[in-house]
């Protein structure tokens, strides 16, 4: 037994040794997959202009339906035939035109998407490549304002940070599928309580080349503070919110707002002019119905911790004073902060926050002098860019080129415009105006990135138009093939 035992016992213990000291084998089957750099041309940059004005309510402006567009907009544009580049475009449920070189300059009474073709394959897109606005005078007695937009790319993602569906105003989100796939679209209302709980909010089809109008006073009633948080599978979309003011039964002011720039610790707002401060103040006096003259900043914190802000209002002289206000703006909430006291005046708002945020501002234009008129326009963040930029001049009305530089340096560049170039330079958190010829195409060139946009003004109606570079993504993408 005691043989048996110990035969057992140095059995285990060889078994043992075995496992402990026994060599490593490793099996490898075929050869290891090499990463491959491929050069992925850029999709040709596709720009969608939103159409004409919505009309909601019918002829008798109380009738139930959807919004439909009524009237046409004009557009305006520059694009670049360098490198065998072509231009087209088509209205929705159109057929497709083709355009040949000079500048773009036609109405339309639809959405319209233009888009620039590069057979080289360059992917040098931006404003200089293809740059066009669009603008829309309506004066009704429901309607009665200036509604300006630079025309978008399409993209999967964006905010809107704007809107009101208190009395007498009216907010509908237009959402356009310039694409050949459906879209399906999610969104997000982000307000002053908070991100609402509202239904209806998934789930939003957006045909292919189909436009969606959502009237948000159906969705979210009487709220003054609001921003839109935009998702689309499938198809990318382009998107605005068409917001006007109608005061008992005087129309009041009318304006499309563009997605804003993206959520960022520094923010810019070009721009921002004041008219008529002196007689939006006796408005105010008078009628409660006039509280929303105030001109304010909309912040919307999308973050999970609070935000500190520092909000600095600049002007473009030294004789143009500005304010400077802090805030604090929890998480995932918007907030609409008050700039008081500001006199007529061109200035550009400047933020600085301690977590990522996105802005826009909304600016008045009041007069009394010979007949009453109010009109607003909405003003987004603009992201600073350098290089060589295109913006055009609508046709009609004064045109002002606003640019602000919120970068540490100061920032050297050149305006032409013509047969006339300019060199002008901009110190570190400072504003400049310059005016600029109607239906003009103004190149620009610089090294420090600024942002900008054109304040147009048409007997008393105002728009402002932001200078975007807008690009579709190419260049080299590493490719594991297993």
């Amino acid at each position: 037994m005691i043989r048996r035992i110990l035969a057992f016992l140095v059995a285990s213990a060889a078994i043992a040794a075995g496992l402990i000291y026994a060599p490593s084998f490793s099996f490898n089957v075929g050869t290891e997959v090499a990463l491959h750099e491929v050069t992925v041309k850029a999709r040709d940059l596709t720009l969608v202009c939103p159409g004409p004005a919505y009309r909601s309510g019918g002829a008798s402006g109380t009738s139930l339906g959807e919004p439909v567009q009524t009237g046409s907009a004009e557009v305006q544009g520059a694009w670049s035939s360098e490198s065998g580049a072509t231009l087209s475009g088509s209205g929705f449920g159109g057929s497709e035109v083709n355009y040949g070189p000079g500048p773009i300059n036609f109405s339309i009474s639809k959405p319209q998407s233009i888009r620039v073709t590069e057979p080289s394959a360059t992917n040098n897109q931006g404003s200089s490549l293809l740059n066009v606005i669009q603008l829309d005078s309506v004066a009704t007695d429901r309607m009665k304002g200036l509604l300006g937009s630079t025309c978008q790319r399409p993209q999967s993602e964006f905010w809107i940070v704007g809107g009101d569906t208190t009395t007498g105003r009216e907010s509908i989100l237009i959402l356009e599928n310039p694409s050949s796939i459906d879209a399906t679209v999610e969104l997000e209302l982000v307000a002053s309580n908070g991100v609402l709980s509202i239904p209806g909010l998934t789930g939003i089809s957006v045909p292919s080349r189909k436009t969606v109008a959502i009237p948000l006073n159906g969705l979210s009633a009487k709220n003054a503070t609001f921003s839109v948080h935009v998702k689309a599978r499938g198809g990318a979309i382009a998107g605005w919110i068409q917001q006007k003011t109608v005061r008992g039964t005087v129309a009041a002011g009318a304006d499309l707002i563009s997605p804003t720039a993206n959520a960022a610790k520094t923010l810019v707002i070009p721009g921002f002019f004041v008219r008529g401060a002196k007689d939006a103040a006796k408005l105010q006096s008078g009628d409660g119905d006039y509280a929303d003259l105030t001109n304010i900043v909309r912040v919307t914190n999308p973050g999970m911790a609070q935000s500190t802000l520092v909000i600095q209002v600049i002007g473009a002289t030294s004789k143009t004073f500005g304010t400077v206000i802090q805030a604090k703006v929890p998480a995932n909430t918007t907030v609409d902060l008050e700039l008081p006291g500001l006199a007529d005046g061109d200035y550009s708002i400047f933020i600085d926050s301690s977590k990522p945020v996105l802005a826009a501002a909304k600016l008045n234009r009041t007069s009394t002098s010979s007949k009453q008129f109010t009109d607003f326009a909405w003003l987004v963040a603009t992201e600073p860019a350098a290089g060589n930029r295109t913006l055009v001049a609508p046709k009609v009305g004064i045109s002002k080129l606003s640019i602000a530089n919120a970068g540490a340096e100061a920032a050297t560049f050149t305006l032409a415009s013509g047969n006339s170039t300019q060199q002008h330079t901009i110190k570190p958190g400072a504003t400049h105006t310059f005016l600029i010829e109607p239906g003009s195409t103004v190149r620009f060139a610089g090294e420090a990135p600024v942002a900008a946009s054109v304040v147009v003004d048409v007997d008393f109606a105002v728009a402002v138009l932001p200078m975007i570079e807008q690009r579709n993504l190419g260049g080299q993408v590493g490719v594991l093939v297993r």
